[in-house]
Parts: C-alpha cells; sequence; structure tokens
C-alpha cells in the first residue's frame, strides 16, 4: 500500500505533529508513506520547515507542492497529475485546505479509484475567512471515503453536523512515549505549549498565577501566535517567573525540567501538548474539554477543570503543587497503559487497517458499478 499524508502547515502545532509521529509509524510497519505539504507562496517557510521536521522525524520521503497562496487555480490539476504519477492507494488530508484540493485533484486524475481520507484535528475559528471553510467542512467530508475524529467528542460534533456516522471513525492522536527522570530541584515549574490565542486559555492561566498562593510558581510558554503580544504584557507583571520561548523544535527538554504541563483550553480536539506531556510522564492540569478528559485522569495523571474558571484553576495548581511528587509518580505509573492505548505503533496499526478496510470497500463499489 502507497500513502501520502498532505497537509498546509503552519507552525509545528498539533496537526502537524500527528503528521510527523503518524507517518513515522505507517513506515515502521512497512508502508510506503510520502510526507507532502502544500508550499504557500505567502508563507514558505512554514512548509520547508514542516518538511525539514519530516526528514529529521524519519520520514523518508517528502513531497513539496507549491501553492500560489488562498486560491490557485492550477493546484488541483497538478495534483491530479501527481496522484497518477505516483499511484498512492490512500491520500489522507489534513485540513481543509489539503482536502479541497485533494478531492478536485482526484475527481480530475485517470486515478479516481484513489481513497481519501481526512482527519478532523478540530475547528480554530482563527479569522473569518477559517470559519466560513470549516462551515464547508461537512459537505467536503460527504466526499471522502472516511473521516477519522480524534476524541469521541469530535466524532459527536460531526455526527451533529451531518457527516454520516458511516464515514466516521474514531482515531485518537498518537502519544509520543519519552522516559525522562524527575525534574531538577527548585521551583515548581510549569510548561504550556500551544498556539498563543483565545481558544487555548493562556490568559486565563495568567490570571491564576498572579494569585498569592502561585506566587513561586514559574512557567514556561512554548508557541506562537496573534495573541503573543497582549500575552507579553499581561505577563509583565509576573516578571522572570514567565518566560515565552516561542515555537520549538522539540518540547522534551522543556518538560524534563516541568513538574506539570497546563493547557486551560477553552475547546480542543484531542491536543498533542497533552498526550506529550502524559507520554513523557509529567501530570497536566486542563480544562475538560474535547477529548482531553479521554486521557486525563482527575486526581491520577492530572487534574481536570471547567473551562473559563480562574478559581478553579487557582484551586488545581495549589493542590497538584502542594502533592508534586505525588502526582510525578501517578503520571510516570500511567505511561505504560497510555503507550499500550496510544503509543505510534498503536496508532499505525488502527490506521493502516482503516485504510485497507476503506481501500477494499471502494475496490468493491467500482466492480459492483462495473
Amino acid at each position: 500500500m502507497r500513502v501520502l499524508h498532505l497537509i498546509a502547515p503552519g507552525a509545528l502545532a498539533g496537526a502537524e505533529r500527528v503528521v510527523l509521529a503518524g507517518g513515522r509509524g505507517l513506515q515502521d510497519l512497512g508502508i510506503s508513506v510520502t510526507v507532502g505539504a502544500l508550499v504557500d507562496a505567502r508563507a514558505p517557510h512554514h512548509g520547508e520547515a514542516f518538511l525539514s521536521a519530516a526528514e529529521a522525524a524519519g520520514n523518508h520521503e517528502r513531497l513539496a507542492v507549491p501553492c500560489r497562496g488562498r486560491l490557485d487555480a492550477t493546484l488541483a490539476s497538478r495534483l491530479g497529475e501527481t496522484f497518477a504519477q505516483n499511484g498512492w492507494d490512500v491520500v489522507h488530508a489534513h485540513g481543509y485546505k489539503p482536502l479541497s484540493y485533494t478531492l478536485l485533484g482526484r475527481a480530475l486524475s485517470i486515478r479516481q479509484k484513489t481513497v481519501v481520507v481526512a482527519t478532523h484535528h478540530g475547528n480554530t475559528s482563527a479569522s473569518s475567512t477559517v470559519r466560513f471553510y470549516e462551515r464547508l467542512l461537512p459537505r467536503l467530508y460527504a466526499r471522502s471515503d472516511g473521516v477519522f475524529a480524534v476524541s469521541h467528542d469530535t466524532l459527536e460534533s460531526l455526527a451533529a453536523a451531518g457527516v454520516s456516522r458511516k464515514r466516521l471513525h474514531l482515531v485518537e492522536n498518537p502519544a509520543t512515549i519519552r522516559h525522562l527522570e524527575a525534574p531538577p530541584a527548585g521551583p515548581f515549574r510549569l510548561v504550556f505549549a500551544g498556539r498563543l490565542v483565545h481558544d487555548k486559555g493562556l490568559d486565563l492561566l495568567l490570571k491564576s498565577l498572579s494569585e498569592p498562593r502561585l506566587a513561586s510558581v514559574e512557567l514556561d510558554v512554548l508557541g506562537e501566535g496573534p495573541d503573543r503580544k497582549a500575552l507579553e504584557l499581561q505577563a509583565a507583571g509576573l516578571g522572570p517567573r514567565v518566560r515565552f520561548h516561542g515555537w520549538v523544535p522539540d518540547v522534551g527538554p522543556f518538560l524534563a525540567r516541568a513538574h506539570a504541563a497546563v493547557l486551560p483550553s477553552r475547546r480542543e480536539g484531542l491536543p498533542m501538548a497533552v498526550l506529550e506531556a502524559l507520554g513523557a510522564g509529567r501530570p497536566v492540569l486542563a480544562t475538560r474539554v474535547g477529548g482531553v478528559g479521554d486521557v486525563v485522569v482527575s486526581g491520577q495523571n492530572g487534574l481536570l477543570v471547567s473551562p473559563d474558571d480562574v478559581h478553579a484553576l487557582t484551586d488545581a495548581a495549589v493542590r497538584m503543587l502542594s502533592d508534586s511528587a505525588g502526582f510525578l509518580r501517578r503520571a510516570a505509573d500511567a505511561v505504560p497503559a497510555l503507550d499500550a492505548r496510544l503509543g505510534p505503533a498503536v496508532w499505525a496499526r488502527k490506521t493502516f487497517d482503516l485504510y485497507d478496510h476503506l481501500v477494499e470497500s471502494a475496490a468493491a463499489a467500482l466492480r459492483v458499478a462495473a
């Protein structure tokens, strides 16, 4: 089987990390996998950085697809030609833009039997344009052969939006497993990894850290986004306790120094930031949104609070601070079960089995039509 994963990458965030880890996992199963990126002429560094990261992650086959901007009249036909030349059995699209052009490309290709799969990583509503395209997603999914939802909550939301349950499949994101030692002695340190946008709730965390009970807590902020300047201004009163690092290629060194990860999001799918922390044996303080509650067991490998509740977030952080050693021990003890459920090899096997089923179903439908 030959597979293309196609994404229009921004900075290396959750969806990008899923493609990198997932592509390598499928490759380790002996599947021929190409990791492809739409390289947008408006910001080519995102595509170039993603493909460099794919190479570093061990994804041997990579494809750069030039894109002239938001709309490219030639892209669909070029993709159709590429599908015909490479003979991929499955094209797995991540995001509305790759999916739109993939479906058009398949329609224009002589290889129309190619199976198209989409993963719904969640909506961002980052702008009015993005919100418009996200409202079109159910129609695009209706033309796809399979739609992977990253959490139970995501799956139910898609079904409620009209996506046929026959097309929907639960495929939770892969968790990278790291074997880290306990963090070094010193102040209690949190790490936040995510886009600096309203939905991620960093503003709530900064309010929480201004509480006297958390005056000794330090925070590393990993990520970029349109709200960075406003958040840095909000954090100014907290002094050197809060450090903004921008996007980093590897969260591992920061997790190694952290006592816990925190993600007070207002909405989520199944965030890679949470899975990476849990896979490293670090407890997670997060909000009960999306699929977070499917992997964080409150009181065991972390604590869950309601979104937009600063007081609850503060109380939970105080509780984690007061029992830091206990939470670290319980989070480390939970890693083997997480690996058995969501490790990259498990994700790859489940994904391959679904590919195999969808390819066979498509072939059977063609035989009937003939």
